[in-house]
């Protein structure tokens, strides 16, 4: 039976995989995102949320958007090292050129 926790802002997770080093977490021996960037949309919360904490765990540089900075900037620090945010509203297609120059300019390329 798995044991889950509670992260500071209350995303649960198995206790097994928050202990275990990425790559020991089964299935992610073969699949690496090291070096690589990916973007999630709403990744401060939810399905987002855990996206990025997979895609942190497989080695990927993730950057997170959303409208709320401080959900974002909490969000980042549970993901640990290799996790950044951009607030972000997705509703507003003018600032998507300017978030993925953004991204880019610190980053790299998506």
């Amino acid at each position: 039976m798995a044991t889950s926790v509670l992260s500071s802002n209350g995303h649960a997770a198995d206790a097994a995989l928050v202990a275990a080093e990425p790559a020991t977490q089964p299935g992610l021996q073969v699949f690496s995102l090291a070096g690589r960037v990916a973007l999630i949309t709403g990744g401060g919360t939810g399905i987002g949320f855990e996206i990025a904490r997979c895609m942190v765990a497989a080695g990927a540089t993730v950057i997170i958007t959303g409208r709320r900075e401080s959900v974002l900037q909490e969000s980042a620090a549970d993901l640990g090292e290799g996790a950044h945010y951009l607030v972000n509203d997705v509703a507003d297609l003018s600032g998507l050129d300017d978030l993925v120059e953004q991204l880019e300019a610190t980053h790299g390329p998506l």
